[in-house]
C-alpha cells in the first residue's frame, strides 16, 4: 500500500529503534514519495538557550546534516531544509524516496565552546530568573516535562509553591520529586506570582489569565 505523503512532526525523538521507523516509513512511501520531518535542532540546544528540551522521553537530537545520514542509510533523500520556530528552533525536512546522497552541510563544532557556552547560559538564565522571583515562592503553569527540567536546571524548584495545567491527565498526580499537587487552573486564587513554563504559548497563557481575572504577577521563564 505505497503512499504518496508521510508526515512526522516532532515525534522522532521519542522512539527507541529510530533506524526500524525510518526503515519502514521508506517501505511505505511510493518512488518519489515524501516525508516532511519537524526535529528539534542543535541550534536550539548546544549554546543552552532551549536546555528545557532535554529530557527522558527525547532519546535522539539532530542537526540537518545527521538527520540526512539518517535517511540515506534507508533509502531516503533529504532535498530541502526550513528552520522554523517550533520549540525555539527546529527545522523542518523535506525527504524523497529517492537514492543519492542529500546536498547538506555537515556542521562542525568545537565541543569544549560548546560546554563553555551551555554554563554561561544556564549561569545567566539562573541571575535572570531570580531577579524576576526575587525570592518569591510562585506558582508554576505548565507540567510539561520541560518545566522538570528548568525548575531543577535553575535551582528554582525550592521555591515551587503549587503546579497548574490544563491536561486533565496530569492533575490530581504530583510533580516529579516533590509533594506539590499537579492541579487545574480553576484552582488559582487570582493573585499569585505566576511562572509560565510553557514558555512557547507564554502569550496564549497570559491572555487567558488576564481575561480570568488574574490580577497576580505572571512571568514567562526565561
Amino acid at each position: 500500500f505505497p503512499v504518496t505523503i508521510v508526515c512526522a512532526n516532532n515525534v522522532l525523538a521519542h522512539i527507541p529503534n529510530i533506524l526500524d521507523l525510518m526503515q519502514g516509513i521508506s517501505d511505505c512511501l511510493r518512488p518519489g514519495g515524501l516525508l516532511v520531518a519537524e526535529c528539534g535542532h542543535q541550534k536550539g540546544i548546544t549554546p543552552g538557550t532551549h536546555l528545557d528540551n532535554v529530557y527522558h522521553e527525547h532519546l535522539d537530537y539532530y542537526t540537518p546534516y545527521s538527520f540526512s545520514k539518517l535517511c540515506e542509510r534507508v533509502g531516503l533523500k533529504v532535498k530541502e531544509i526550513e528552520e522554523i520556530p517550533m520549540h525555539g528552533v527546529s527545522f523542518r525536512a523535506y525527504v524523497y524516496k529517492e537514492e543519492g546522497e542529500s546536498n547538506i552541510t555537515k556542521e562542525t563544532s568545537d565541543m569544549q565552546q560548546l560546554a563553555s557556552e551551555v554554563l554561561t547560559s544556564i549561569q545567566t538564565r539562573k541571575e535572570t530568573v531570580n531577579n524576576l522571583l526575587q525570592g518569591r515562592q510562585f506558582i508554576a503553569y505548565g507540567s510539561a516535562a520541560k518545566a522538570v527540567t528548568s525548575l531543577y536546571t535553575l535551582d528554582i524548584i525550592d521555591k515551587l509553591h503549587g503546579v497548574v495545567d490544563d491536561n486533565p491527565l496530569k492533575q490530581n498526580c504530583y510533580f516529579p520529586g516533590t509533594n506539590v499537587l499537579i492541579k487545574g487552573s480553576e484552582s488559582l486564587n487570582g493573585d499569585e506570582l505566576i511562572l509560565v513554563t510553557a514558555w512557547n504559548v507564554f502569550n496564549d497563557i497570559k491572555d487567558k489569565l488576564v481575561e480570568k481575572g488574574h490580577s497576580g504577577e505572571i512571568i514567562c521563564m526565561p
